[in-house]
């Protein structure tokens, strides 16, 4: 009887990376998912924002929002674009 064994590796980028990017491409101001932001965790963002963001192109900052990314552990309760790669799969 052959047995076959296999190797799973992910190439994924660094976690800050990735915040960065969703933060870069999603907090923009007009952007349309902050509607879907707002609506979720702006209440947070709100509390944490320690910035005058009103002559910024970002609604909030990086920090406020890595702040919010941080404040729970459980991955279902992030949004998609900050979700943890083992949400996604886990090999």
């Amino acid at each position: 009887m052959t047995h076959f064994s296999y190797f799973t590796l992910v190439n994924v980028r660094h976690p800050l990376a990735r915040l960065y990017s969703a933060w870069h491409d999603k907090f923009r101001n007009k952007h349309p998912w902050m509607a879907v932001i707002r609506n979720k965790i702006g209440k947070y963002l709100d509390l944490l924002e320690q910035r005058d963001m009103s002559n910024e192109d970002y609604e909030y900052s990086f920090e406020a929002f890595v702040e919010v990314a941080a404040l729970t552990p459980f991955n279902f309760q992030r949004d998609r674009h900050w979700f943890s790669m083992t949400g996604y799969c886990s090999p």
